[in-house]
């Protein structure tokens, strides 16, 4: 029975998707806008950067963190991905850290329990046991603007189930290809938030263990 859910919702989802692309760009903007989230204030106590996407995400916490939103830039542990070629293959992880550290920015680690996080939802528990043993008041999450409202329903859900007072805001990073304006008119913004728009699904209709669903 849920898998016919799962599956009838994805299929009115992408009809409507392709009757959008094909009809008004208005439309196509604001559909990209309800997967937008920005409600960051200065004065948190930490910005974490999700994992994915390190280039966009770390330019977004680098700029929070020079215009006073915090002093303090923390980063997730995803799950490493299984290649062929991993000797030589840079991971997302690998990128950030590099891109941090550039910069001159200290930075600190949020450990996975489990050896990496695979979802957002781990993520989210993560920073539920380091925010316990540090004493953090406001975090500030940073991921790219498809991701944020999906990253928001993801730590208010671990939040709440585990009973975390600690308040979250949400920074959406710019992709450097495409905006919520024209994303539409690229493989990669198409690619994204069509997406998002299964993994939304997913994750409202779904419990807090999901594999393999990215935060990219």
């Amino acid at each position: 029975m849920y898998k016919k859910f799962i599956f009838y919702w994805l299929s009115i989802s992408a009809v409507i998707l392709l009757l959008l692309v094909s009809f008004h760009p208005f439309i196509l903007k604001n559909y990209a806008n309800f997967f937008t989230v920005n409600n960051y204030s200065k004065g948190a106590d930490a910005i974490l950067i999700l994992g994915g996407s390190a280039d966009t995400r770390a330019k977004k916490a680098i700029e929070l963190l020079e215009n006073g939103y915090s002093n303090q830039i923390l980063i997730t542990h995803p799950s490493p991905k299984i290649v062929e070629y991993k000797n030589v293959y840079v991971s997302d992880f690998d990128n950030l850290k590099h891109i941090i550290e550039s910069e001159k920015i200290e930075f600190k680690i949020i450990e996975d329990l489990k050896g990496g996080a695979k979802s957002t939802f781990d993520e989210a528990r993560d920073l539920v046991n380091y925010t316990k043993q540090h004493k953090l008041k406001r975090v500030i999450i940073v991921t790219d603007n498809f991701h944020t409202r999906r990253a928001k329903y993801a730590f208010d859900k671990i939040f709440k189930e585990l009973n975390c007072k600690t308040i979250i805001e949400i920074a959406g990073a710019e992709n450097q290809i495409y905006t919520i304006n024209n994303w539409w008119k690229t493989e990669r913004g198409l690619d994204q938030y069509i997406s998002e728009g299964f993994k939304y699904l997913i994750y409202l209709n779904r419990d807090t263990d999901i594999e393999g669903i990215s935060t990219e």
